[in-house]
């Protein structure tokens, strides 16, 4: 009799592919937002967050694709599940400081991403007796990158590092 975690590793077949399209959407909500509010200026805040907002999102859209070596350096989180999601939450959350519909919309699909991408990297640190092969795609004309495949092998290896058991009598010093 199968568990539900064991049913789930063996009907899981999909390609990680899927991940691109989570990535378009937020980048792409975020762009479309950031147009939208910069119709509706009304302060200096109201010009300068959407600017930021077309530049992240822009960036999120570009990372589907392609991503400089430099970005590996200095982005190394946003290569991981838990590092993207929380990126995502916090955008997400900065979004929500403008009260309109399409604003509050944009911040509640890229939280669904963000907790989604969470969710998976908890699951894939803490339920160690399966190999999911979840990871995050290289980007698209990167998939044949030695370099680039190498960053996100490390990712997923790190991602699905099993925990070690304490040890109690061989770690520790005897005390007087």
């Amino acid at each position: 009799q199968e568990t539900e975690c064991e049913f789930f590793v063996n009907t899981c077949h999909c390609s990680n592919r899927f991940f691109h399209s989570f990535d378009v959407m937020v980048g792409s909500l975020i762009v479309c937002d950031a147009f939208y509010l910069l119709t509706q200026i009304d302060s200096f805040i109201g010009f300068l967050l959407p600017l930021y907002f077309a530049v992240f999102g822009c960036l999120i859209c570009l990372f589907v694709l392609y991503v400089p070596l430099i970005i590996t350096a200095v982005l190394p989180f946003y290569f991981s599940f838990l590092g993207r999601g929380i990126l995502f939450l916090l955008i997400g959350s900065v979004v929500f400081v403008f009260e309109d519909e399409f604003s509050v919309i944009t911040g509640i699909l890229t939280w669904i991403v963000a907790f989604t991408y969470i969710l998976i990297s908890i699951w894939i640190r803490y339920c160690t007796r399966y190999d999911f092969g979840f990871a995050l795609p290289p980007p698209i004309t990167q998939k044949d990158d030695p370099t680039i495949a190498r960053n996100y092998n490390q990712n997923k290896k790190s991602n699905a590092k099993k925990s070690k058991p304490i040890q109690v009598n061989e770690d520790r010093e005897d005390t007087p």
